[in-house]
Order: structure tokens, then sequence, then C-alpha cells
């Protein structure tokens, strides 16, 4: 099987299988269901938030060159939307101030 097979496999098939595998816990356990649920959206949250800020950092490094700490702190505590912004903004500003300020 190729790399691109194994990537939709693992996309588009993985889901559906863990979603038939978990229906009778969550019917049967309703409870700690909502618990995973809840943990499994914060790793996807989290996940999102990181590729973002990676995203993000890669594009103002090939741009401006090295980050600056202070720079580089507020990026990664920044929430995923405000990524988004910043990576757009970063396309055309003419310095790290002027993206994520």
């Amino acid at each position: 099987m190729d790399r691109d097979q194994n990537f939709k496999n693992l996309v588009l098939d993985y889901p559906r299988q863990a979603l038939a595998f978990f229906a009778p816990y969550e019917r049967d356990y309703p409870s700690e269901a909502q618990t995973v649920s809840s943990f499994f959206q914060r790793c996807r949250d989290e996940g999102r938030q990181q590729g973002e800020c990676a995203a993000l950092m890669r594009v103002m490094h090939h741009k401006f060159g090295d980050i600056p700490e202070p720079a580089r702190l507020r990026i990664e505590s920044a929430d995923p939307e405000t990524l988004l912004e910043w990576l757009d903004r970063a396309l055309v500003a003419a310095s790290i101030d002027e993206v994520i300020h």
C-alpha cells in the first residue's frame, strides 16, 4: 500500500471505525464518554493551535529572519483564530510588529 493510500485510510476510514467501536461505550457510559470526548476535543484544539503556530513561525522566519523571544512567546500563546489572522498579515506585512500588533 502506498503512502497516499495509507494517509487516506488514516484520515477517512479510521474515524468511522473509531466511532463504530465507541458507540456502545457511549451508550453504556455516557458520563465517561463525555469526558473522553472533551479530552479529544481539547487535544484537537491544541493540535490545531500548534500547527497554526508552526506555520506562522515558518512564514515569519523565512520573511523576517530570526523571531525575537517576546514575539515568539506572544505567537505561542495566541489562539487559533488570531494565528490565522496573523498568518494572513504575515504575507503582506513589512515587519514582525505589523504582523502581531
